[in-house]
């Protein structure tokens, strides 16, 4: 009976699964054929507009728009190749946020600095997936709204917990927004990755203090 119990709970838990992979498939699909392709139509446009202006501001301006725009579209790709993998992939998660940081901050006036630790074992794949994009979403803030000249992100591995951080010397928030993240969508998104594996999500920031985000997981 017990062995039963056991096989049906199984069989339960895959067919789950494949429907939560089948939905995501989905989703990627939709998001690949509507809005990755209206928004590069719309980019394709204003390099169109742009390169039939005069030097001026407002085509600096322009430039710059477009710039940003690409940089969105290939955010928005990493996130659908995330939809469509539950894994971060053959690559260690240190690798893959070193790499996301990396690339991230290669076109910026950034001193990036990485300490990440390399665990004893490999995490469940919706833990890997998540700490990456909670990385990810934080450093985005750091490099877009906080002008910060350094961020540091960390990786800490210990006997019952897991440890990622990103600190920045940007601006900070104020309590206000700290408390609320009105106009922060990407702190309400990192707080709720942060609980579907049962982490602490903590937010130390302040004006001109800079910020850092700290996810602690138990690795029980």
């Amino acid at each position: 009976m017990a062995w039963l119990v056991w096989h049906l709970r199984v069989r339960s838990l895959r067919q789950h699964f494949e429907i939560v992979l089948s939905e995501r498939g989905r989703i990627a699909r939709e998001l690949h054929d509507t809005l990755l392709q209206g928004f590069s139509g719309i980019t394709m446009g204003m390099q169109a507009i742009s390169s039939g202006l005069p030097a001026s501001q407002g085509q600096t301006r322009l430039n710059e728009l477009i710039s940003d725009a690409a940089q969105c579209m290939r955010e928005a790709r990493q996130s659908i190749a995330g939809l469509r993998s539950v894994k971060v992939g053959h690559t260690e998660l240190q690798t893959a946020i070193a790499e996301t940081a990396r690339q991230i901050t290669k076109t910026k006036d950034i001193q990036l600095k990485l300490k990440l630790e390399r665990g004893a074992s490999q995490l469940p794949a919706n833990v890997e997936a998540h700490l990456l994009r909670i990385a990810q979403e934080a450093i985005v803030n750091s490099t877009k709204h906080a002008d910060a000249t350094t961020i540091e992100v960390g990786l800490s591995f210990a006997e019952k917990s897991i440890c990622l951080t990103v600190q920045d010397d940007g601006k900070g928030l104020t309590n206000t927004e700290a408390l609320t993240s009105t106009g922060h969508y990407g702190l309400t998104g990192m707080r709720e990755r942060a609980s579907q594996i049962g982490a602490e999500f903590e937010l130390l920031t302040g004006p001109v203090k800079g910020t850092t985000i700290r996810v602690l997981v138990p690795t029980s």
